[in-house]
This record gives C-alpha cells, structure tokens and sequence, in this order.
C-alpha cells in the first residue's frame, strides 16, 4: 500500500515539475513578445494548452491562468507605458497627450461633479467629498475617426487621509469606417476590431475598445486598411455612466444633445445634421 502511495506521489510529482517547467517556457516567450502579441494573449486558452484540462472543469487550470495573466498584465503595461501608449492607468492627461500626437482633437467636452460623496475606509471611517470626472469626444479629421471617453477619480489613502488622485480613463472607445489595402484579404483578424460589413461592398465599420493599446491597434489597422469617410451612421455612446444611473433614461435623446454641439464637419460624418 505504501509503495502505490509512493508511486502516485513520484508521478504526481512529476506532472507538477513538467507544468512548472511549460509555465517557465511561457514565461520568458511572454518577456520577448511585442505589444501586438501581448494584447492577443488568452490567458486561460494557454492555461488549458499546458494542463489539457479546460478552465471550466478544473480549479487548477484557471488558478494557471490566473498567474499567465498576472505575468502579462505586468510585461504588457510596462511595454506600453515604455511605447506611450494608453493602458489601464493612464491618466486624461497622458490620454490627452497620446491623442494630440495622433491628431485626434477635442471637440466636446463636460464636466460632472458628484456632490457629498461618502466615502467610508479604515475602520469604519468615512469622509464627505466631491468627485469630478468627465465626459470627452475627440475626432482625427485625417482618419474620419471618432474617439468617445470618460473618466474617474482614483481615491488614495495616504498617512490614514483621503487623497483624490488624478482622473483616469474609465471608458473609451474609437468608431471608424474602413477599407482594406488588399482586396483579397477584406478582414486581418490580427488587427483587434469589433467591425461590421456596410451597405457598400468591401467597407465596414469598426469599433473596438482603447483603454490599453491605442496606438498599437491604430498603427496597425493602419497597415492593412484604408480610413475612409462614414458611409453609414454607426451606433455611438456619448453618454456618462452617471446619466444611466435612472431607470427611464433614453439614449438617444442623450446622444443627440451632444451631436447638436459637435462641428458640422463632425456631424454630417456621423450620419446626422442635428
């Protein structure tokens, strides 16, 4: 009995060695990849490629995976704040600047102020504040791309006091219209995009999220597809969360209050000459 407790040990063992050596293997592949890559990782399909066990039926994988995507939520900020592009912690003022720099102006923008926030921390403590954050549109006139943002405040404590931080990206989306360089490739599914084919053959329009990776996913698209004027109106959402927060709010009355105040420019793009 001894022995076959002895047996299974070795071989468990050993299958724990062998994991932790495709962990390491991983690992340092994670260190050389490009931004592009990085964005692209699975965490869990790699967990499930090193333990043949899918995440949904075993524990194990997914405590795997949850270590991959620490690993590259690390490499991957640091490559990105090494690149100046956006990631999870870029402030409206590093976004700001990333955006000037790829021709994006601001065409909207308005404040939101949340008075007598209660904001309880430490035991039981709480303290009364206003919170600000933002609702921002910006448009490349070049790329005939829209870029939609809001913020929040981070809250700190520092030395047992409440420090509100600088205002970090909460949300933020880019909406274009484009047109593949290649006729023969109509899609590139490395280039990150949520997009849809138009009413005219071989254009489709996009959207997909920029919180992280802005100008990675820019650059690329860049390479494989022409950015053309809007041929059709595409769904936006130039609306603050703290506007959803009542149970009738309506959308599309939102929306248009702000398309009223964008240029003419802007606005015959979008499908609308409110």
């Amino acid at each position: 009995m001894s022995d076959h407790i002895e047996i299974l040990n070795s071989k468990e063992k050993t299958m724990e060695k062998a994991i932790e050596e495709k962990i390491d293997k991983l690992s340092k592949e994670i260190d050389q990849m490009s931004a592009t890559e990085l964005l692209q990782v699975d965490a869990l399909l790699e967990a499930e490629k090193i333990t043949g066990t899918s995440y949904k039926e075993s524990d194990f994988t997914t405590s795997i995976g949850l270590r991959i995507s620490v690993k590259v939520s690390d490499v991957k900020k640091k490559l990105l704040q090494s690149n100046k592009d956006t990631n999870f912690s870029t402030t409206i003022e590093e976004f700001e600047e990333i955006l000037q720099f790829k021709k994006f102006e601001k065409i909207y923008s308005k404040t939101f102020v949340e008075k007598d926030y209660h904001y309880t921390y430490g035991n039981n403590k709480e303290c009364i504040i206003d919170i600000e954050s933002q609702l921002l549109v910006y448009w490349n006139y070049e790329l005939n791309t829209l870029v939609e943002c809001t913020t929040y405040h981070n809250i700190n404590i520092v030395n047992d006091k409440v420090v509100i931080g600088p205002q970090t990206i909460n949300s933020a989306t880019m909406r274009y219209c484009i047109k593949a360089k290649d006729e023969d490739c109509k899609l590139n599914y490395t280039v990150r995009s949520s997009s849809c084919p138009t009413s005219v053959e071989g254009v489709r329009t996009g959207n997909h999220d920029i919180r992280e990776g802005f100008v990675d996913s820019l650059n690329n698209l860049k390479m494989y597809y022409d950015f053309i004027e809007w041929v059709e109106p595409q769904f936006l959402w130039l609306i603050h969360y703290s506007e959803t927060e009542s149970e009738n709010y309506d959308y599309k009355s939102l929306n248009e209050t702000v398309i009223k105040q964008l240029p003419e420019k802007v606005k015959k793009q979008l499908g609308t000459k409110k």
